[in-house]
């Protein structure tokens, strides 16, 4: 399974990083997010249960939360 992550405008470009978290405040996955604004993330190593993701850059933050099935 994968998740298809476009970011909005303000954080497009150098130094984004996307983040994700269990519901306990562990963190499950992190990267530089690409300059393209694209991302296709495999979710194999993630278990069923729900996750915040966070992607921010040095001006802006954007926050999302999706359940893995």
């Amino acid at each position: 399974d994968y998740l298809r992550i476009t970011a909005p405008e303000t954080l497009r470009g150098t130094n984004s990083t996307l983040t994700i978290y269990d519901l306990s405040g562990r963190i499950r996955h992190h990267q530089v997010f690409p300059d393209s604004g694209v991302l296709e993330l495999d979710l194999q190593n993630l278990s069923s249960g729900q996750y915040i993701l966070v992607l921010k850059n040095k001006m802006s933050v954007g926050r999302a939360s999706f359940i893995r099935y």
